[in-house]
């Protein structure tokens, strides 16, 4: 069946939209003959950049024109205008989630109605009152640290306690004197070897894994508690050490 006249301008206006749309994009019209009962339509290059923009993904374009993923991929590779309004949309997004985060992290106001009710259910009244939404300190240094840098870093101070073991080996006499001087050298070559770690308490402890068979052989002028912290000739030195990374 023919065209009427009247459908036929309705499909001259059509067309005119779509050339006016795809020459928008800074390149001519391509007069590419599309094969018959093709899927591609220039009207969906307007059509992409506002259902990207309101967050269409691939799949869900593909959904909408009715095309398998692979179609419409192959349209971006044929139709450049096509793929760069499906970009502009996309950038379009991005900006809008940024202007809503950065008001977010700064706070606003807005107008909210309440709505009173008497004790029947029935509506007794409303006002409109401007109510405050706070900003979100966290949200702004993200916000900065990502847009700005250059002039904006995000540190963050880790401290750190940590137990350290060590084993001193002695020979002969038990004598707190020289515990005291190689904890004191302990200390020291400590500090030298992590000049970021300062060691604040240290303590001699004993350890229950093994004792000294007889305690009778050590010297008479030793006491019963330097000789309970003698087991083989060992003694545990454990400082504990604070780090600040």
């Amino acid at each position: 069946m023919p065209l009427t006249e009247k459908e036929k301008k309705t499909v001259l206006d059509i067309a005119r939209k779509a050339e006016d749309g795809y020459r928008k994009w800074g390149d001519k019209p391509k007069r590419r003959k599309l094969r018959p009962g093709a899927k591609f339509d220039f009207t969906f290059i307007e059509l992409s950049e506002r259902l990207t923009a309101a967050g269409f993904a691939d799949k869900d374009l593909a959904f909408a024109f009715d095309v398998p993923v692979s179609t419409l991929r192959s349209w971006k590779k044929q139709f450049p205008q096509f793929k760069a309004s499906c970009r502009a949309g996309k950038q379009m997004a991005a900006k809008r989630l940024v202007a809503e985060s950065m008001r977010a992290a700064t706070g606003y106001y807005y107008d909210k109605t309440i709505i009173t009710y008497d004790a029947s259910g029935k509506k007794k009244g409303k006002k409109v009152i401007t109510d405050l939404v706070k900003g979100d300190g966290q949200l702004a240094m993200f916000m900065l640290a990502n847009l700005m840098p250059e002039n904006f870093k995000h540190k963050r101070e880790i401290q750190l306690n940590e137990d350290k073991t060590v084993t001193l080996k002695l020979d002969g006499n038990i004598d707190s004197e020289q515990i005291a001087k190689f904890a004191g050298r302990l200390f020291a070559l400590h500090s030298q070897s992590d000049t970021r770690k300062h060691i604040i308490s240290a303590e001699v402890v004993p350890d229950d894994s093994k004792r000294c068979g007889d305690a009778k052989s050590l010297p008479s002028d030793v006491s019963d508690k330097t000789a309970d912290s003698v087991q083989d000739n060992t003694v545990d030195v454990r400082p504990k050490t604070e780090a600040r990374v």
